[in-house]
């Protein structure tokens, strides 16, 4: 036979009830209010490391019409759907654009043979000399490096649109004649999200190998 609650009793029992229910409501509060805060925050890049610069916030490119080393039209579309690897320099360039065509060709190297194997990002050899890299030039170039690179270029003022949008730096230099003269330009390679924004930047001296992880990083993160 059970015995009786007493007035007093009973109302201790209600209290602990109501500390309970006020309690589970605080952390619900408190949980909501920690994810309300963190959504008003500036979102944070993942830690790659030194190899790569994550832009917080991805910019995306804008419209352009270039055309490809096939002699195919190259525009913002090609860079949807996929990770682009992208770098403005030239064919005749003396120094920096073969070391980075190379680098460029080693890092695809360890994405498709690392583990898991990565073969579904492009790279792109976006040049800035237009008058000489022909289509059949660009081609001989970039396949040089490796068969899946391609080349594209355009009309000045559509590389300039994009060079200016990705803050990319290149000027051309003279020579002693018309046809001989250089660039000044930047040895830097963009990432291309599949969105085609600027994801991130790899700086020079760039290592093939912790570029690749820290390619893996930035995908993983994006998910």
């Amino acid at each position: 036979m059970s015995t009786p609650i007493g007035p007093q009793a009973e109302q201790s029992r209600r209290i602990r009830w109501a500390l309970r229910i006020a309690g589970a409501a605080v952390v619900v509060l408190g949980l909501w209010f920690v994810s309300e805060v963190r959504r008003s925050l500036p979102p944070q890049a993942p830690e790659v490391g030194p190899a790569a610069t994550v832009l917080p916030v991805p910019k995306p490119l804008p419209t352009f019409t270039l055309t490809d080393d096939a002699g195919e039209p190259f525009t913002r579309e090609r860079l949807e759907g996929h990770w682009s690897f992208l770098f403005f320099g030239y064919a005749s360039c003396p120094s920096i654009c073969p070391i980075t065509m190379a680098t460029l060709r080693d890092l695809r190297h360890e994405l498709v043979t690392g583990s898991p194997p990565l073969d579904d990002a492009q790279v792109v050899l976006v040049s800035i000399d237009p008058d000489r890299d022909d289509p059949a030039t660009l081609h001989h170039y970039v396949h040089y490096f490796d068969p899946t690179f391609v080349g594209a270029t355009g009309e000045p003022a559509e590389i300039d649109r994009l060079t200016r949008a990705l803050g990319v730096f290149h000027q051309r230099t003279p020579g002693g004649s018309d046809d001989d003269y250089d660039f000044d330009h930047s040895a830097s390679v963009l990432l291309v999200d599949p969105d085609a924004s600027l994801h991130a930047v790899f700086s020079p001296p760039i290592d093939p190998a912790a570029a690749a992880e820290a390619f893996r990083a930035i995908r993983k993160a994006r998910r």
